[in-house]
């Protein structure tokens, strides 16, 4: 299960690496942007994305922390769209710097390593302030993300500690990769959602009726929506006219433990209806609906 405990730690952490790495991606900016070292420029630019993205997920978490029963997902749509627009800007900025890194002749003074190698000390610590927090789908790619970024910088620095001018574009061209790589990951996803797309929810579901069916008990109808990085679950039983009150609660209950305890579900919002056997081998010959139909229907309530 998410515990309020993670989600409100992980979005500390998350505001805590955005206003950390803004200074560092400022100097940067200016080395690059002032000096004329391109590197310095693609490697700003990535610098001020990646805490971009760590104050939204900072606001997104924040938001899953207070769990409010009417689901804000305005607030989720904007985060998909500022991602989106974020993402786009960035990928421009860097893919600029890159090109322009083609014709660069000249390595950047060998103190500037120190820079990059700062910024790989700060994305190392992260990744490894975020490994307690990788249960969270989004602290566990945040982690990924920040390795790579690590053993990039320390590269970069070796690079310019050298003076080799002639592996800078090199350089400049894997921070773009790896730019390019997560901005249209999470622009993807971001779409996706935007849309009423599945992302891995037919998985996520198919999971929690085979972990139904092995508790006997065979449900309605199991609806999955994706907000943001979170998936929300809605699951109607039918249960026995003559069910008493305390054995239904109980069936509740266990039901939403288990689909809790699923990697990425935010909320799990388990319905109990009165039903004939009749009306259950009926309803077990449709469909399931689709993420779009459960996200027409209004979120779990």
């Amino acid at each position: 299960m998410i515990s309020k405990e993670l989600l409100d730690r992980s979005s500390r952490l998350f505001l805590l690496t955005g206003l950390v790495g803004l200074p560092l991606a400022a100097y940067e900016l200016y080395l690059g942007l002032g000096r004329g070292y391109y590197i310095f420029q693609a490697d700003g630019y990535h610098t001020l994305f990646d805490s971009i993205m760590a104050a939204l997920y900072a606001v997104i978490l924040k938001v899953a922390y207070r769990r409010s029963r009417s689901f804000p997902w305005g607030l989720y749509n904007a985060e998909g769209i500022a991602t989106i627009l974020v993402s786009i800007f960035v990928m421009y900025l860097v893919g600029s710097a890159f090109v322009g890194s083609l014709s660069e002749r000249y390595a950047p003074p060998a103190w500037t390593s120190w820079v990059i190698w700062a910024s790989a000390a700060m994305s190392i610590t992260i990744a490894v302030l975020e490994v307690r927090y990788a249960r969270l789908m989004i602290v566990k790619s945040d982690v990924m993300h920040a390795s790579v970024d690590a053993a990039i910088d320390l590269a970069a620095g070796g690079v310019i500690a050298a003076a080799d001018a002639s592996l800078m574009p090199v350089i400049t061209g894997s921070m773009f990769v790896v730019v390019l790589y997560a901005a249209l990951s999470t622009s993807l996803t971001a779409i996706k959602a935007l849309l009423g797309a599945e992302v891995h929810g037919v998985g996520l579901r198919t999971t929690i009726e085979r972990g139904l069916r092995a508790m006997s008990i065979r449900p309605l109808r199991i609806y999955v929506a994706r907000a943001g990085s979170f998936y929300l679950v809605q699951v109607i039983i039918p249960l026995p006219p003559e069910t008493t009150l305390a054995k239904a609660y109980g069936v509740k209950k266990k039901v939403a433990g288990f689909i809790l305890s699923l990697d990425g579900v935010l909320t799990a919002d388990v319905r109990v209806v009165p039903s004939s056997p009749a009306r259950q081998a009926r309803a077990h010959q449709g469909a399931f609906y689709s993420l779009a139909e459960s996200r027409t229907a209004r979120s779990p309530r």
